[in-house]
């Protein structure tokens, strides 16, 4: 005997079709509004075998005598227990070339990796492939400006591949870049060792120079939107950011407008809209009152992606909050130093250090971060098991915990954003499966 899984949420699509989604497996699917009411009602003897199957296997339903809440925490601690992926954000170094009003980074070091630290971070990659059996490796190649540190960006990335190619491993980079260095000589070297880049761009011309200058203050967009336009048809994906506040929310459809005036709604480039955090030191440029809370934001962000669809873009999949980085016991951030966290919003603040790259015993075994056990294992979400949102945001932002509330593990509830998740669904489905889904739900069969 089966029961409707308390995750699965239901959200009207069309006059005909219903879209369920499970915040626990995070599985999608369009059903007629037939089989979501026989869900609904209970009456299981209706769907046929295959529908069974399917709905069974992506946990729409459930064996009747499962406990769900049990099955939570069980999914919770193999997801910060799996060691098939190693998720890396690598600092390469910690100087950057703009001055960004809103830089949750906070005042630059201006230091670089060198070639040790390097080796040593593919030693400790090496370390976790061997001891923990992960099998994919996903790198987020992070700064200050990651290109500034070229020559060790390439070695970094090919000794990757080389791991790769001795333990058979998925290798996945990802380079996040103010755009101002990506010149085409730059992409045609990187373009095989990368396979996804991230430029920001908040807004038109006079509004992205305020927001995101040069450190002398000049503009930054027309540089970074010749590069875009150059190296464009030689990466796999580019996608481009747009941190959105109060300052320039007026102001993004007018870029959108100009992206797809020049022709960058093509099916590699991926729009994201990212709200803006409280900077962790402030620099005097910033007013915090820009900031939207999530009630505002979610609001905001269902706006700017149907501004976005409408214009022909894909948008960047923006559901889930968490679970984190800072939850998975296979996710490290590493400064240019070689210094170890658990998230690239700690870096540099050695409070939150667990190690260093430099003894791999102590960074893979001894944590030295004091609260990391408490952390990972007695985390605010435990209290709140009957939320049926909770799998997708695990009690909130730990950075904003820490900011807002001044503790490690303190509840920032995000629940105003997820009462919006059957609009951003049906977004993302639109923007993902739009042609597929345009001719499924006009059949009437």
């Amino acid at each position: 005997m089966f029961k409707l899984s308390k995750f699965t949420l239901f959200f009207p699509y069309n006059e005909n079709y219903v879209l369920l989604y499970n915040t626990l497996t995070k599985a999608i699917a369009l059903v007629t509004k037939d089989l979501a009411y026989a869900l609904r009602s209970g009456n299981f003897n209706e769907l046929s075998k295959d529908e069974l199957n399917e709905l069974l296997s992506n946990g729409f339903l459930v064996e009747k005598d499962i406990d769900e809440t049990k099955l939570l925490i069980y999914h919770s601690y193999r997801s910060i227990f799996n060691y098939s992926y190693l998720n890396l954000v690598l600092h390469i170094t910690s100087a950057c070339n703009m001055s960004c009003i809103y830089c949750y980074e906070g005042p630059k070091r201006g230091l670089h990796m060198d070639e040790k630290v390097c080796q040593n971070v593919v030693k400790f990659v090496k370390r976790i492939v061997e001891c923990r059996g992960s099998r994919n490796v996903v790198t987020l190649l992070h700064g200050g400006e990651p290109l500034l540190n070229y020559r060790i960006l390439l070695t970094y990335c090919r000794e990757i591949y080389k791991l790769a190619d001795e333990y058979r491993l998925k290798v996945e980079n990802i380079l996040i870049t103010n755009g101002t260095l990506l010149t085409k000589d730059k992409i045609d070297t990187i373009s095989c060792l990368v396979n996804e880049v991230q430029v920001t761009l908040d807004g038109p011309r006079d509004i992205h120079d305020f927001r995101r200058p040069f450190i002398d203050g000049k503009g930054t967009f027309d540089v970074i939107l010749r590069n875009v336009l150059e190296i464009v048809d030689r990466v796999q994906t580019l996608s481009i950011r747009i941190n959105v506040d109060k300052q320039n929310v007026m102001y993004i459809t007018k870029l959108l407008d100009l992206l797809r005036d020049y022709g960058l709604n093509r099916r590699n480039v991926l729009i994201g809209f990212g709200r803006v955090f409280v900077p962790r030191v402030s620099n005097g440029r910033y007013n915090p009152d820009w900031i939207f809370s999530y009630r505002e934001f979610v609001d905001v962000l269902i706006g700017l992606q149907k501004e976005a669809l409408r214009r022909g873009f894909k948008i960047v999949r923006k559901i889930e909050l968490r679970p984190c980085p800072a939850l998975h016991d296979n996710s490290f951030a590493v400064d240019e130093r070689g210094k170890i966290y658990k998230c690239p919003v700690f870096v540099w603040d050695e409070r939150f250090a667990i190690g260093n790259i430099d003894d791999l015993e102590i960074a893979l075994f001894r944590n030295s971060f004091a609260n990391y056990l408490d952390f990972i294992l007695e985390v605010p979400w435990q209290k709140h098991l009957g939320c049926p949102y909770l799998p997708m945001c695990y009690a909130g932002c730990t950075y904003e915990s820490i900011v807002l509330k001044g503790k490690i593990n303190e509840v920032c509830c995000p629940r105003d954003y997820f009462e919006k998740l059957g609009e951003l669904l049906r977004l993302y489905v639109e923007s993902r499966y739009g042609d597929v889904l345009e001719r499924f739900s006009r059949c009437r069969c």
